[in-house]
């Protein structure tokens, strides 16, 4: 059984967010802690690493995205954990879920490029994402408080069900 989830420190984003509110959802509440992953968590089935670590290796729960190739397929944190818990393909059926994928791989400036725009507009900056963001950045790399794990959680389970 998972005894934890680490992400990376630093900014929050929404893509580890809702990563790990899909994990507590389907296993169960778990502590997040914000910060780099040692060597023995990564070689550990029982600890979550989410957008850290360098790796995608699922069968001991490593959900890196950052190491992939420019000519695969665009894919985030929160993408690589879908799949895992098999929730992709209802995601995949909400129109916000691949744009997500594709601002966290691409970043706002190339996505706004792509649809022929000079930059997204500010009224696509929803006001819950980005205090989510702000919440679970709070803690610095520490814990992420039990009350905004539970709230991602809660987010992560009313999109899927």
């Amino acid at each position: 059984m998972p005894t934890h989830i680490i992400v990376h420190p630093g900014g929050a984003h929404l893509d580890e967010v809702v990563a790990a509110g899909l994990i507590c959802w389907q296993e169960g509440a778990l502590p997040v802690y914000r910060r780099i992953p040692t060597d023995e968590e990564l070689a550990s089935p029982r600890v979550w690493v989410v957008d850290s670590g360098g790796r995608h290796e699922p069968e001991l729960l490593n959900f890196d995205h950052h190491q992939r190739g420019r000519d695969e397929e665009p894919e985030c944190a929160m993408s690589l954990v879908a799949r895992h818990l098999q929730l992709h393909g209802t995601l995949s059926e909400m129109p916000w879920y691949p744009a997500q994928v594709r601002i966290d791989v691409m970043g706002p400036q190339p996505l706004a490029r792509e649809l022929g725009l000079p930059r997204l507009p500010p009224e696509l900056d929803s006001p819950f994402e980005m205090a989510i963001c702000r919440l679970w950045a709070a803690g610095g790399t520490g814990p992420v408080a039990e009350d905004v794990v539970s709230m991602a959680t809660a987010m992560a389970g009313a999109m899927v069900e």
